[in-house]
């Protein structure tokens, strides 16, 4: 642990928060715990350093098919997540003599920078961003994920940017159920779960409370009718 770090726990889900460095006026204020939200009397985020399995954020990624199968790609840079290995974060923004983490001292990410795997804290967040809605229900070209995030991290207000990520669980919809079975033969092996999700990848609010078709109440993930099975359309501004 560097100069000044100490872990403390959050006075709101007692969760412990490591190697955390006071900021410049002593204490504590505008850390945001990453467990619970808590936000520590207002400011902006600051790092902190996680040990692996203890911070789980949810991502957008997209799918290519190499003569048939999937394989998963980081939506931004161009990089391929490869089973069973710890991606680890570096600038590619600047060249390394001027890439502001190098001249602040830090590895990446660091405030200032761009660089770092990004993850929102909800899924609802991510995808109201538009991630995981695809053209192509049988063939996905996006696919939302959970990652576990570790080592430097940096805690914002709707989620983290980290040092290192490796991949967690697989959400793909359930039409697209043979990709499904492309992905789990190729990440089960190496402990990542693919799941089939029982909805459109909706976030929440944009599926009408009622069907427009015959008024029943709808599965609010989900645009299709549970009694008529008809097609709704979203909610402008949901």
């Amino acid at each position: 642990m560097g100069e000044n770090q100490q872990t403390i726990n959050c006075p709101k889900c007692n969760m412990p928060i490591l190697n955390v460095a006071p900021l410049s006026n002593g204490g504590y204020n505008g850390m945001v715990c990453p467990f619970c939200s808590h936000r520590f009397d207002g400011g902006k985020a600051v790092a902190t350093n996680l040990d692996e399995g203890l911070l789980i954020g949810w991502r957008g990624n997209d799918i290519r098919y190499r003569n048939g199968a999937p394989e998963i790609w980081s939506p931004v840079c161009p990089i391929k997540w490869k089973p069973g290995e710890t991606m680890v974060a570096t600038c590619h923004g600047a060249p390394l003599a001027e890439c502001p983490h190098q001249l602040e001292g830090d590895k990446a990410p660091a405030e200032s920078c761009s660089c770092g795997f990004y993850a929102a804290r909800t899924q609802d967040h991510i995808l109201s961003l538009g991630y995981g809605q695809n053209h192509d229900p049988l063939h996905p070209d996006h696919v939302v994920t959970e990652v576990v995030q570790f080592g430097r991290v940096l805690v914002h207000t709707l989620g983290w940017k980290a040092e290192k990520c490796k991949m967690h669980r697989i959400h793909v919809p359930h039409a697209a159920w043979q990709v499904a079975n492309q992905l789990e033969a190729i990440w089960k092996p190496h402990g990542v779960e693919v799941v089939l999700t029982d909805n459109d990848n909706m976030p929440k609010g944009a599926v009408p409370e009622w069907c427009q078709h015959c008024a029943a109440r709808m599965n609010p993930r989900k645009l299709e009718c549970p009694l008529c099975e008809k097609h709704n359309q979203p909610v402008k501004g949901g």
